[in-house]
């Protein structure tokens, strides 16, 4: 995992140390590294940032408009701003807040974009990614040191890895189930296996993915390809909010095949729709009731 630094001290030294030593994933981008000050009007520009940021004991002054139904969240409008969608941000909004920090998606290139005028502002920022685990632990750690709240990293990190690391030691040895894994939405439904929460919690709790072995279904969802890897388990998750619409995109592209009812999956029962609390929206401080929940469908012999 690298680093990249805009302001030189010690406390960013000591912070990329650590996040070399979690993973070798580059999970955190300090554009600027914020005062020993802990920052009183910050804006998330993700609804995980906006949880992560909390989590951390921090306040907020603005947010992306899906923080406000994001079901991980409890944030009102009224009391903190709407600055506009994900993928395009009210700069004129932002500015507005005079915010003393703005954390910042690194996988959202309209949002990097922003830095320069940030910058040019004298605004300063965190640019992160968070798509497993780790990330989340070092992204957590780095906001309660700015918190100085070592309590929450604690209760919302240390204790949630323990959880995982037990129930991970119990996953039976000699297996590998095959897992599909999609994404359903209303114009749409996409297989998942890389840079993904979920994908990487079916990778760590020994499942075999099949569009991670056969890369073709990540560019175009074949029933041919599915039906030759024949998986144990499809997992659905749906994006947007009209459901029955997502369901409607799923029936069309995949389960009105009639070779879609031959699957052993399918036969077994064993496609479900997974809640997107926790598979759709990144589960932060849930991450081990994430990892649970999908131990207990995959091997109920011992997680009951």
């Amino acid at each position: 995992m690298k680093c990249k630094f805009a302001m030189k001290n010690i406390l960013l030294l000591a912070m990329c140390l650590f996040l070399s030593a979690c993973s070798k994933k580059e999970t955190l981008v300090v554009e600027k590294q914020p005062n020993n000050q802990i920052p009183q009007h910050v804006v998330a520009m993700t609804s995980s940032l906006a949880d992560i940021w909390q989590l951390a004991g921090g306040d907020l002054v603005g947010v992306v408009s899906d923080a406000f139904t994001d079901p991980n969240l409890e944030i009102k409008k009224g009391e903190v701003a709407d600055i506009g969608a994900v993928a395009k941000p009210n700069l004129e909004i932002v500015l507005s807040l005079k915010p003393d920090l703005v954390l910042l998606s690194k996988d959202i290139h309209s949002q990097t974009d922003l830095t320069t005028v940030l910058d040019e502002s004298k605004i300063k920022y965190m640019v992160v990614s968070v798509e497993n685990f780790d990330d989340y632990m070092a992204v957590l750690e780095s906001f309660t040191n700015m918190t100085n709240r070592k309590d929450l990293f604690e209760e919302n990190g240390v204790q949630v890895k323990k959880k995982i690391e037990t129930l991970v030691e119990k996953i039976p040895t000699g297996t590998s189930p095959k897992v599909l894994f999609l994404r359903t939405s209303s114009s749409n439904v996409k297989a998942i296996a890389q840079n993904n929460a979920t994908a990487d919690i079916l990778k760590k709790i020994g499942t075999t993915n099949i569009a991670d072995q056969n890369g073709s279904l990540l560019d175009n969802l074949s029933m041919e390809v599915i039906i030759q890897e024949n998986p144990d388990y499809i997992f659905a998750v749906i994006m947007g909010s009209d459901s029955e619409k997502a369901m409607n995109s799923l029936h069309t592209s995949l389960s009105s095949n009639p070779a879609w009812a031959n699957l052993d999956a399918v036969k077994n029962n064993h496609f479900l729709v997974i809640p997107k609390d926790l598979f759709q929206y990144k589960p932060n401080e849930r991450w081990g009731e994430a990892y649970e929940y999908l131990l207990k469908i995959i091997y109920p012999e011992v997680y009951k």
